[in-house]
């Protein structure tokens, strides 16, 4: 395949990609699609675990049992761009 090939796929694949995530928004903006955020809950012995609202995979670094409602708000931002999707139960 050559070089030319390969950035005319590439750039049909991101081309794809961004109507994809336009399409979407434009749903999430109309109310046809919920955007689930991410639920932090608080457990007996002070430590949060999280979960999507509406079921689901949650991100890898937001697995496990975290001490710092802190800590999850900065990963978010750097997930995120800000912590919008967090709701805190």
């Amino acid at each position: 395949m050559a070089a030319s090939d390969v950035k005319e796929t590439m750039d049909s694949i991101w081309a794809k990609k961004a109507e994809r995530k336009a399409a979407r928004e434009e749903r999430v903006a109309n109310g046809e699609v919920k955007e689930k955020d991410l639920l932090v809950e608080r457990l007996p012995e002070g430590l949060y675990i999280c979960r999507f609202d509406g079921g689901g995979k949650i991100p890898e670094e937001f697995e496990g049992k975290h001490t710092s409602r802190h800590k999850l708000s900065s990963m978010a931002v750097r997930r995120w761009g800000s912590d919008h999707k967090l709701k805190f139960v």
